[in-house]
């Protein structure tokens, strides 16, 4: 399997429960507050040691955040058993009709893995995305949603992720927030184009991205499978989301540990932002552990709130 960012693969074989985590921007109070004042920033971060296990034992001082260069007084820093919000966005086209089984145990590990208050909703999609459960909380879920999954239709890729990141970025009641997109990669009949999708995934209160794909790829540049690769490394490199491709039966369960993994390591860091300007412009976002042999990812920028 190979866990693929905007940066780097590595190789599954050899990490234990490795990911790199997609940073999420939740620009509190966005439409509100007095007018000039600097909005706080909720950024989700994953950080990682050198065999690929997440790390979970770091204080807000230990990070270095920078906005367009400008140094962040981190204010808190959350990890561990805080609850999360997750918007399972899941393919139901007709190449992904030997793939309902497989769709199932993902939801279902994810699910019973997270922490308690968290809470989850479901969209699928083929060549429109229906919302087929609003954001509910996880404890007692019956996760209906599983029981009438369908297969048909051409595939609407970009659509659902954005309808996913509208609804947790409108909805959701944790800063700590996950997508998690279930397919094959592919879209052939989105009415959203990439850039589109670009200042979504960017926009204020947007989640992380993760992506887990279920069909193996033939890398000829040319077939459906690796053109649709390509829709996902796009949305890599715009969000710094991680994908989940696991290239024969055998790594199945191994990436699922690791997806489960990610998802409840990673942090949230609290700071003000350091522009107060709500005019839509996107700012750089660059984060650093000094002193410390790991990894951090996150989002690389985001997009300033409208009035």
């Amino acid at each position: 399997m190979v866990l693929s960012t905007g940066r780097y693969s590595l190789s599954f074989a050899l990490i234990a429960v490795g990911a790199v985590w997609a940073g999420a921007i939740n620009l509190a109070a966005q439409s509100g507050g007095e007018a000039g004042s600097s909005p706080q920033v909720d950024l989700n971060v994953l950080v990682i040691d050198k065999s690929g296990t997440p790390v979970t034992s770091l204080e807000g001082s230990d990070f270095r955040v920078t906005v367009d260069g400008t140094p962040q007084t981190i204010q808190s820093a959350v990890a561990g058993d805080a609850p999360i919000s997750v918007a399972f966005v899941i393919d139901t086209s007709g190449s992904m009709y030997r793939q309902r089984s497989a769709i199932t145990a993902i939801v279902t590990a994810v699910a019973q893995a997270l922490p308690r208050g968290s809470e989850i909703a479901a969209i699928e999609f083929s060549d429109t995305p229906h919302i087929e459960q609003q954001l509910a909380p996880v404890a007692g879920n019956s996760l209906s949603v599983l029981q009438h999954l369908d297969a048909r239709g051409c595939t609407a890729l970009l659509d659902a992720v954005m309808e996913g990141e509208r609804l947790l970025a409108g909805q959701a009641h944790n800063p700590r927030r996950a997508l998690i997109l279930i397919g094959d990669g592919g879209d052939n009949c989105s009415t959203h184009s990439i850039q589109e999708s670009d200042r979504t995934i960017q926009q204020p209160g947007a989640p992380a991205l993760y992506s887990f794909v279920l069909v193996p790829v033939v890398r000829n540049g040319t077939s459906p499978a690796e053109q649709g690769a390509q829709v996902m490394k796009s949305l890599v490199r715009m969000s710094g989301a991680v994908v989940f491709a696991p290239r024969k039966e055998r790594d199945f369960t191994p990436a699922l540990a690791a997806l489960v993994a990610a998802i409840r390591s990673q942090y949230v860091l609290t700071f003000t932002a350091a522009h107060p300007d709500r005019d839509g412009s996107r700012h750089t976002l660059e984060m650093r552990l000094p002193g410390r042999n790991l990894s951090i990812f996150g989002l690389p920028a985001y997009f300033a709130p409208e009035d």
